[in-house]
Parts: C-alpha cells; sequence; structure tokens
C-alpha cells in the first residue's frame, strides 16, 4: 500500500506524508474498506459517481485509457462499468486518483478563488467539496460576517459542532478562522510547527476507522472541534502495518483523523463534474 502511495505522490507532486493520511482516515489503509452507508470504496473511499469521473478525466494518464475512452464515447456496458467500479480496490489505481483528485481540488479553488489556498482552504474544500469550498470562500470575501448555516444549510444540519458555538450560528469568518486556529493549536500542543514530527504519533490508531465504519470521524479522544459526528474513543497504542507514519506532523494527523470523511455530497461536486451513472 505505502509503495502505491509513494508512487501516487512521486508522479503527481502530491504531498506523501499527505496522502498516507488521507489512507489513514478513509479506510485505515484497508484497499478492501466499503462504507456501509454509501458507495465508498477502496483505499481512499471514492464513491461511485466520482470514481468514474476521475477515470474519464485522468485514466489515460495512469493506463487505464480503454476505460476513460468508453465513458467518455458512452460505449460503456454494465460489465465494464464493474471493471472500472473495482479499480478502486486496487491501492495503484485508488492512490494515483487520490493524488488527481487532490490536485484538481486544489487547482479548482486557485482557479475559482485565487492563487492564495492555504491548509484550512483545502480542509474546507474536505468537508464541503471543492465547489462547497468555493462558494465559501467567495462569500467570504463579499461579507465575512455573513451567517454560515444560511449559506449552507444541509451542512450545517449535518455538522452544528462546526456552523455553531453553543447555539449560536457562526459567521463565515468564525468558521474559517477556527479551522485555522485550530491547526496552530494542534502544532503548538506538539510543542513546535506544523512541520515538526512527534514521536507519540508514530503507533497511534484511530479507532472506528476500520473498514465498515468508515465516515464516522472517530478518534483522537478529547479532541472533537472537527468531529461533529460520532463517538470519541482513546487512543490505542499498535504496532505493525496500521501505524500510522512518523513523518507526519502531529497537527496534521490530529486534524486530518477528526474531520468528516466525505460522503456522497462531499465529493460528488457538480461545480467540476458531470453526472455519470
Amino acid at each position: 500500500m505505502a509503495k502505491a502511495v509513494r508512487a501516487a505522490s512521486a508522479e503527481s507532486g502530491v504531498d506523501f506524508s499527505y496522502l498516507l493520511a488521507k489512507a489513514a482516515v478513509e479506510s485505515n489503509f484497508d484497499p478492501t474498506a466499503h462504507a456501509p452507508t454509501s458507495s465508498a470504496a477502496g483505499l481512499f473511499q471514492f464513491i461511485d459517481s466520482t470514481w468514474m469521473a476521475m477515470i474519464r478525466d485522468h485514466g489515460a494518464e495512469h493506463g487505464y485509457g480503454a476505460y476513460a475512452k468508453a465513458i467518455k464515447d458512452g460505449t460503456l456496458t454494465p460489465e465494464l462499468r464493474r471493471e472500472i467500479l473495482d479499480l478502486r480496490y486496487d491501492p495503484k489505481a485508488s492512490a494515483a486518483m487520490a493524488a488527481e483528485y487532490t490536485k484538481d481540488n486544489r487547482e479548482y479553488l486557485e482557479r475559482t478563488v485565487g492563487s492564495d489556498i492555504d491548509e484550512a482552504d483545502l480542509y474546507l474544500a474536505h468537508f464541503l467539496g471543492a465547489g462547497g469550498a468555493s462558494r465559501f470562500l467567495k462569500a467570504l470575501r463579499a461579507d465575512p460576517d455573513a451567517c454560515a448555516a444560511d449559506l449552507f444549510p444541509q451542512a450545517a444540519r449535518a455538522n452544528k459542532a462546526v456552523f455553531y458555538d453553543h447555539g449560536r450560528p457562526c459567521s463565515l469568518a468564525e468558521i474559517r478562522d477556527r479551522f485555522a486556529d485550530k491547526l496552530d493549536a494542534y502544532a503548538e500542543a506538539a510543542g513546535g510547527t506544523a512541520a515538526q514530527t512527534d514521536p507519540r504519533l508514530d503507533s497511534l490508531y484511530f479507532p472506528g476507522l476500520a473498514s465498515g465504519s468508515v465516515g464516522g470521524g472517530r478518534g483522537l479522544g478529547d479532541w472533537a472541534f472537527l468531529r461533529p459526528t460520532g463517538s470519541a474513543g482513546p487512543l490505542v497504542p499498535i504496532t505493525g502495518d496500521q501505524a500510522l507514519p512518523g513523518n507526519l506532523s502531529f497537527a496534521v494527523q490530529t486534524a486530518l483523523a477528526a474531520l468528516e470523511a466525505p460522503g456522497e455530497a462531499g465529493q460528488d461536486d457538480p461545480a467540476r463534474r458531470g453526472a455519470i451513472r
């Protein structure tokens, strides 16, 4: 699995540590994972429509040209569609498309919002989808004090801990600032900057992220700001393949593990991709 992620990172230029952290959050490094409440599957938990769009747009670059052509030409048979969807369980294919998806998110935000895209903005893209993050950031620039729940009612209903502060609706600026502030707080808690590593995380396992429970947003004890749903669990030391890589910073690991894993709404972004059935 790590070899596949490293190859995807080297080929795409997407940070290796970021991709590994995403794999930990999405599937707990299980290439066979399948979410029980959605079509999300594989190492990076792509839903059906997003995966088909990724293969259509990027498949030819990674040796899947015949599949990409069939999708574009409209000659897709049920059998061929199943073959394409089953590629999600191939770590090499899944990692390659995850890297492309990350690049697409950044490029989309840079194109629609501006070039100054930072980690907090990418977390917004993870949380709301690239289209949602773009709308959020544009609205933020127009009126930082606007009520976020009014602009994103569905997301607010599902993520009250993010959109409300003890029942009070938060502004766009408050949510964006709290994302950024929490990243800084995680770095300070680790005793250094976000670029530093913390040996405490060399062998930690995030409970609730194994196959069959993807998307629960569980783990990391009481660090619950970006964990709006699911129950917290203790950090459990383990060894072996499930251990998180030590080269990930404390800030990045804690923030990523606490994020709500994107589901049907977050990944299948109509601002960028047409539906493929």
